[in-house]
């Protein structure tokens, strides 16, 4: 009996300090995202352009690198439509007194590009929160 209790004892403790572990471990290395900045250890460390500083974070899980490829995908699919869409828009609006047809072309092939580039921002947005919590996630196995 007194080995069972203390087989028993022995257990729970030690499952308890290994939860404790895994917790300490997760806190001190999961990161999340706030504003222009992500967190990690409760230091605020800047996210840089096109999140330049966040990719470097990827580097402890295969599945987010992956997963910030996709990102990568959509960001530099986005970012040209939205730019040419902003670029003809405004084109076709400064143009639109001399030449009205041409001003109407331009604008129209600028709202278009811009209505085509939402899509890619809105998965460029959900493929960094992923990778992010894959991240998360895989710093605990």
């Amino acid at each position: 009996m007194k080995n069972a209790l203390f087989i028993f004892f022995f257990l729970f403790i030690g499952s308890n300090l290994l939860a404790q572990t895994a917790v300490e471990k997760y806190e001190q290395n999961s990161i999340y995202i706030s504003g222009n900045k992500y967190i990690k250890n409760g230091v605020k460390y800047p996210l840089g352009l096109f999140y330049g500083k966040l990719e470097k974070e990827m580097d402890v899980s295969p599945a987010a690198q992956l997963e910030w490829k996709t990102y990568q995908k959509n960001k530099n699919t986005f970012w040209p439509l939205y730019i040419a869409g902003i670029s003809s828009f405004l084109a076709g609006a400064l143009i639109y007194h001399e030449n009205e047809n041409a001003g109407i072309a331009l604008s129209a092939t600028g709202a278009a590009s811009l209505l085509v580039s939402f899509p890619f921002a809105i998965n460029m947005q959900k493929s960094a929160s992923k990778a992010v919590w894959v991240r998360n996630r895989d710093i605990l196995k």
